[in-house]
């Protein structure tokens, strides 16, 4: 967050060698927000060049828990998103959509050989065929939605991509340790306002859900790396 005289609030991001580790590109978050602009569940960007994105701040408050509300306007907004201008998201540019598998190999290669031994999986990563095609998060938790009023806001849409819908809800069910009540409200509030089959689209999420294992603890050890560096 930088904070001017006047008090005005905004967020900076720096295209720094630790976010390009990541798979971050700053300049592909602000396309993607730009595009998606007229939905209103996501902060505006204000500026962006190859080094640095500058976002507006949204005022409001982290919901303390995934109560019934929270859950029913998430999935509102997530169904909203994802059927948001379809026939563009077909043929918006390959460079822009997140591959799992793709994904979980550029880590890997990041990986130090013996890193690599100590981990209960290797490569090759199963290539998923998607279910359908969206504009996705990919890092839904509570530190990431902002209460305002009535309005719940996305944010921190750095590892936003076009992917499968059914791999965003499942890092969402990995993510975040929903009971089977709380899965309840969720899914019949998203299927209610999307035009995904329910039988296939769990059928998908539950095909994705190991790989989403393997990617987490793939980034769990380049996280851990840096953190281990930033203190040398």
């Amino acid at each position: 967050m930088i904070t001017l005289e006047n008090n005005e609030r905004y967020v900076l991001r720096t295209q720094s060698q630790r976010a390009t580790n990541y798979g971050v590109n700053y300049q592909q978050e602000s396309d993607l927000l730009n595009w998606i602009a007229p939905l209103n569940l996501s902060p505006k960007p204000l500026y962006c060049d190859e080094h640095a994105l500058i976002l507006e701040w949204i005022d409001g408050s982290t919901p303390p828990q995934f109560s019934s509300n929270v859950l029913n306007k998430l999935a509102q907004q997530l169904a909203k998103l994802h059927q948001f201008d379809l026939q563009a998201v077909r043929y918006y540019p390959k460079s822009a959509r997140l591959s799992l598998s793709e994904r979980c190999q550029f880590l890997w290669e990041q990986l130090s050989t013996t890193e690599q031994k100590q981990l209960s999986f290797k490569p090759p990563f199963p290539n998923i065929e998607p279910l359908a095609l969206a504009i996705c998060h990919h890092d839904i938790h509570l530190a990431n939605l902002i209460e305002q009023e009535d309005q719940l806001w996305l944010i921190d849409w750095e590892y936003s991509a076009i992917s499968d819908p059914a791999l965003e809800l499942a890092l969402f069910l990995n993510a975040n340790p929903l009971s089977e009540q709380q899965q309840a409200v969720f899914f019949n509030a998203y299927f209610a306002n999307s035009e995904l089959d329910p039988t296939a689209c769990m059928a998908k999420i539950n095909q994705y859900l190991p790989e989403v294992v393997k990617l987490n603890q793939l980034w769990f050890i380049i996280h851990l790396n840096d953190k281990n560096n930033s203190h040398l």
